[in-house]
């Protein structure tokens, strides 16, 4: 009986989750096009993981201003569903075909390398 209620919560819940994944995904897209713009040198890197918490503040707050989501990194945490392997792999995926860029692992942290052109 408590796994069939369970399993009630988790379809209700699929559409938001979908519909969240799809807009942090349309969001990070839209910061690292900022993030381009904005810097000087040929190459920068980031992590994947601060790609994400970037796209998920600018999906909350509605903006793409660097200044702003800096200053609600510490503030705002996205939800465990969008934090995973699964959303880094669709993260990577995104930007390999938006961008210039090629990912990297360093210790245990995977980051992206952005080659302006």
């Amino acid at each position: 009986m408590a796994v069939q209620s369970l399993l009630a919560i988790e379809r209700k819940k699929t559409p938001y989750i979908i519909e969240l994944k799809r807009e942090v995904l349309k969001r990070t897209i839209e910061v690292c096009k900022t993030l381009l713009k904005s810097t000087r040198s040929r190459t920068f890197s980031i992590k994947l993981k601060t790609l994400i918490r970037y796209g998920y503040i600018s999906y909350v707050r509605n903006t793409t201003d660097i200044n702003i989501l800096k200053g609600l990194m510490s503030r705002l945490y996205p939800p465990r569903e969008i934090v995973n392997q699964h959303f880094y792999r669709e993260l990577e995926s995104a930007l390999k075909e938006n961008f210039d860029v090629k990912i990297k692992r360093r210790g245990s942290h995977r980051y992206a390398i952005f080659i302006k052109s």
